[in-house]
């Protein structure tokens, strides 16, 4: 249930450190990976999840990944498998069998816009991590298919969130730093490059970005006291985010 192990796994095998024998190993986590069915996806998010949450949180079963990735952090890790199955085709060396990833976003779509422009219903996806999930699902179905309906889809939610100034403060996170980074790539627009430097003072600098004076969140790296007690939130898992949404 770990977020994005195929990408991950992928990531790390292009690595000209990593030997044949490593590199066999990485691919061996990734399809060991059982994933769900598109249709087995809505069904979790349309009559299991909120059910789920409530036993979880009931339970103060704290260990467990689920626990953290949606209780604590706010992201559920059913909205990256569409990256995962699209970097499990990469590791299937061009066989080009996409039409699982493509299912699955549609279906991670269908689910993100359910209630969204409802004032009186509470939309299905509507935690930050969550909505930065499913945009940057969105951009890797572009990066496959070249689709300009993704990037319109992403710049909607973009505008909605990260760049309104009202929102933003809630979304200056690890996982939405790479939806801003991903786009100023993708676009080359300055201002994307603008948010993300502006997202990476909120990681390193206890949580303010210089220009808001209110507490943002808990991002950051994971710290310790000096006495062998850490701070809770942050942990290997955050770390790991943290890196990815500012190398490159």
């Amino acid at each position: 249930d770990s977020l994005w192990i195929c990408k991950i796994t992928y990531e790390m095998a292009q690595s000209k450190y990593i030997d044949q024998g490593q590199k066999n190993k990485l691919k061996e986590l990734c399809f060991n990976v059982e994933y769900p069915s598109p249709e087995e996806v809505k069904k979790y998010w349309f009559t299991e999840r909120d059910k789920k949450l409530e036993k979880m949180v009931g339970d103060k079963q704290w260990g467990y990944w689920d626990i953290y990735g949606i209780v604590l952090r706010g992201f559920d890790v059913s909205l990256g498998y569409t990256t995962d199955l699209l970097f499990r085709n990469k590791w299937q060396e061009g066989k080009n069998n996409l039409d699982s990833a493509k299912n699955m976003f549609r279906v991670v779509k269908e689910t993100y816009e359910y209630n969204i422009n409802d004032n009186y219903l509470r939309p299905k996806i509507r935690y930050p991590e969550d909505i930065c999930l499913v945009m940057l699902s969105a951009i890797d179905i572009y990066k496959l298919d070249n689709n300009k309906d993704m990037l319109v889809f992403v710049d909607n939610i973009y505008k909605q969130t990260l760049a309104n100034s009202e929102n933003a403060v809630n979304y200056q996170t690890s996982i939405c730093g790479m939806v801003t980074k991903s786009m100023y790539k993708l676009t080359g627009n300055v201002e994307y490059l603008v948010d993300l430097e502006r997202n990476n003072r909120v990681i390193f600098n206890l949580n303010n970005d210089g220009e808001n004076p209110k507490i943002l969140n808990d991002s950051g790296f994971f710290k310790s006291d000096g006495k062998n007690r850490f701070l809770f939130y942050k942990n290997v898992v955050e770390n790991g985010l943290i890196v990815e949404s500012l190398h490159d």
